[in-house]
């Protein structure tokens, strides 16, 4: 009878545990959770192992997102984007992964070179993580951006800095990486253009 009872109760905790992590979150399953709470910027320790089977001693490039075509267009979440970080190892090869909730690949990985003026940089040293950009840029109130790219770039006077520029279907900004204050106030694709 003793064990019928610890059975019993055993069954009753784990069903209310079971209604507990299913209400948790305001009714968001734990896949929606996830996807919400997704960083690319964290999964940069992930990409490096991933490269590391083509090069070694990687630094990062860039990282770039496009949002998804199914995404809301109201959706202001990493998860709403397709990232690809972009890294290079020491003889030259650069590593393209694809990052989303669901997982990540390998797209490419060749021998290139740098842009000319664009540097590597170190992802812990950007204090504006992916979604800390994209809530700065929708403070701008010119809708949600259509894609993000960070990178860094040499300065005229030789130093370094890691920047987000973000896009609009008609304008874009660039957003310090250290700051995330605007380097770059909102341009209009059309009027950059020159038409």
């Amino acid at each position: 009878m003793k064990n019928i009872l610890c059975v019993a109760a055993l069954s009753s905790i784990l069903s209310i545990a079971a209604c507990d992590m299913a209400g948790a979150g305001n009714g968001a399953s734990a896949d929606e959770q996830s996807a919400r709470s997704f960083d690319p910027m964290a999964a940069y320790a992930h990409v490096t192992k991933l490269a590391s089977a083509y090069t070694s001693n990687v630094s990062a490039v860039s990282l770039s997102a496009t949002r998804q075509a199914g995404a809301s267009a109201t959706a202001s979440v990493c998860s709403s984007f397709t990232w690809i970080w972009t890294v290079v190892g020491q003889d030259g090869t650069f590593v393209d992964v694809e990052l989303s909730p669901n997982g990540s690949k390998v797209l490419a990985h060749e021998q290139r070179r740098l842009s000319s003026g664009q540097t590597t940089f170190e992802p812990r040293n950007v204090a504006v993580a992916a979604a800390d950009a994209i809530a700065i840029a929708g403070q701008q109130k010119l809708g949600p951006p259509s894609d993000l790219y960070l990178d860094a770039s040499v300065a005229a006077n030789g130093s370094t800095a890691a920047r987000w520029s973000v896009g609009f279907p008609k304008n874009e900004l660039t957003l310090d990486g250290e700051t995330g204050d605007l380097i770059k106030e909102p341009v209009q694709m059309l009027a950059r253009a020159g038409r």
